[in-house]
Parts: C-alpha cells; structure tokens; sequence
C-alpha cells in the first residue's frame, strides 16, 4: 500500500513501468526467459484491476469464483501451509470467520471492478472442464486456440495427475482430504 500511494505522484507510465519491474523481480527465480513473463496473479487482490487496465489497456482480467462456502472452508482446513503463513495460533472459529469476512471482501472487490473483467469463470466449472475456461482466457488474450495443447494443460493440471507426480510441479493444490 505504500508504495501504491508513493506511486500515485507519477503519471501511468512511470506507475506501469514500477509495477512491471516488481513483476518482473518476483517472475525472474522462476522464468528463464523472464521478458516473455505476462501472467500476474493478484490472488484475492481483483480490486487492483482497474489499476492493472490503467498502466497497461491491452491487460487481460480474469477472475476466478468458486461457491463460498467451499472456498472458506479450503483456507480454513485444508490449506496448513497458507493458515500456518496467516495466523498460526487463531483458534478455529476465529480463523473460519476471518476468512468467511475476507471471501465477502473479495467478491465486492470483484463487484466494483466486473466491467474491467474479461473472463470470469467458477471452479466449479474448472474442476469438471476447464478446457471451456482455457479456450476463452486464449480468445480473451488474442492466442491461437490449439485444442490438443489444450488437452495437454487440462491434463497436466488436474489434480489427480499432480497427486500422481506427474504434470504441474507448481501448484495451489491442497493437501487432499475432507474440509
């Protein structure tokens, strides 16, 4: 947030090029070819959208819903690792409000910024076939649209193949079991 306000002194041009170099330093561990990087993801953070569209107007949103329900009980117990980074020591009922408030939040951010989202897709729809999702975030973005290397994604993604070691090596996959 400081920085953002810090930020705000500069025209778009200088705010989009701040923007694109932290981008750029959280992409480099990872990417070989860190130029090419275009994905950001602001996990619960869609509020930032009309920002995004601002500094660059060819940007492509997209968000992803999923029922609340499941949502909140997924961070709340069945994502140790993301609780533990949150707040090791809530108890539960706590937790489980804090993120039931959060999940509100997010989804009226979404609200206030839907006109500036391209592609909205559910989990829901994700989990049964994404390979509808895929093909519309390509469309969205102006790629060709490859149906076998679609597959191959939807494929390499599912969770049962990354549970089987094969496919995706990074992930947002749970730890499996029952909320």
């Amino acid at each position: 947030q400081a920085l953002l306000k810090r930020l705000r002194a500069f025209d778009d041009a200088v705010q989009a090029c701040a923007i694109d170099a932290i981008h750029i330093l959280h992409a480099w561990p990872r990417s070989v070819d860190v130029a090419a990087a275009s994905i950001v993801n602001c996990a619960a953070g869609v509020g930032k959208l009309r920002s995004y569209k601002r500094w660059d107007p060819r940007s492509v949103g997209s968000y992803l819903m999923r029922d609340p329900r499941d949502q909140v009980l997924s961070v709340t117990f069945r994502k140790a690792g993301f609780r533990h980074y949150e707040d090791p020591d809530a108890p539960d009922d706590e937790y489980l409000q804090r993120m039931a408030r959060r999940n509100v939040a997010s989804y009226r951010d979404y609200l206030a910024v839907a006109d500036h989202v391209d592609v909205a897709c559910r989990y829901e729809d994700l989990r049964s076939d994404p390979r509808p999702v895929l093909r519309a975030v390509l469309q969205a973005l102006g790629r060709e649209v490859d149906d076998a290397r679609v597959d191959q994604v939807a494929v390499d993604h599912d969770a049962e193949t990354i549970r089987g070691g094969k496919g995706a090596r990074i992930s947002n996959l749970d730890g499996g079991g029952g909320a």
